[in-house]
């Protein structure tokens, strides 16, 4: 799926400008509780844990069948 690549992209190097821009571009509010710059970088770490966590029990952000909570 490459929203999901593009969202990848967005969490790991991006802003919530960027992420503005995506959702403006998919036409979809993809993680709709963010909602402003402070939401967003609240995000991003969040992210970056369930990252660190799902490599340590040996499997992908969208191991095992599990939806990726951030496509809301």
């Amino acid at each position: 799926m490459q929203h999901h690549e593009d969202m990848e992209k967005v969490m790991e190097e991006g802003t919530y400008s960027d992420l503005v821009k995506l959702r403006e571009e998919l036409g979809f509010n993809m993680m709709p509780w963010v909602e402003n710059e402070e939401d967003f970088e609240l995000a991003q770490k969040i992210h970056e844990k369930m990252g660190k966590s799902h490599e340590e029990n040996g499997m992908g952000m969208m191991g095992k069948g599990h939806k990726c909570p951030m496509m809301g």
